[in-house]
Formats: C-alpha cells, sequence, structure tokens
C-alpha cells in the first residue's frame, strides 16, 4: 500500500460482493479500480445518493484509497448529508446496474 493511501472497509451484501466480484473477473479489472472510478463520476456529476438500510447479510470488503480523494469523499459526503457507507453502497451498486445494463 502506498503511503499516501488507507484503507476502506465497504459493507456489502454477501450477494453484492459475489455479483462484484464475477464482474471484475468477467471485466479483468480491479474490484478497487472500478469501485474508485465509480466514486469519481458521482462526485464529477454532483450526483444524488440514496440511503440504504444496513444489511444483516454483510461482508467487508477493504480497499485501499488514496487520502486526497478519501477526503474529497467526506467534504462531498457531508456537504449532501450522505453517511460514507451509502457513498461505497451506492458505488458498487451502479457498477451492478451498469453490467446488467451492457
Amino acid at each position: 500500500m502506498q503511503e499516501d493511501s488507507s484503507l476502506e472497509n465497504i459493507e456489502l451484501n454477501s450477494d453484492v460482493k459475489i455479483k462484484l466480484k464475477t464482474i471484475s473477473v468477467q471485466k479483468s479489472e480491479h474490484m478497487r479500480d472500478m469501485i474508485v472510478s465509480q466514486a469519481h463520476k458521482i462526485i464529477d456529476n454532483n450526483e444524488f445518493v440514496p440511503r440504504t438500510e444496513r444489511d444483516e447479510d454483510r461482508t467487508s470488503l477493504i480497499i485501499s484509497v488514496k487520502n486526497d480523494f478519501k477526503e474529497e469523499i467526506k467534504t462531498f459526503c457531508s456537504l449532501k448529508d450522505i453517511r460514507i457507507r451509502d457513498f461505497w453502497v451506492e458505488c458498487v451498486n451502479r457498477i451492478i446496474g451498469e453490467y446488467e445494463n451492457e
């Protein structure tokens, strides 16, 4: 892990994590890169992020995120009154939604 990065724990439904892993393998792209790319899209386009309920059947996905981008995410979420957990879940949900619509 690079010094200017830190770990982010993303709580996902177990089935959602499996879907994301499958997409990652099929696209030959790292899950982390797909998630960070989606996070940039959400922030760059000032998009709405819905509130989600915490799933009972959840697991963790830990990714490395550059500290400056992590701060940008915190600021975006704070200004828009979004929980950071919801932000990450929305990133993953959008990846799955885009893939299913291809």
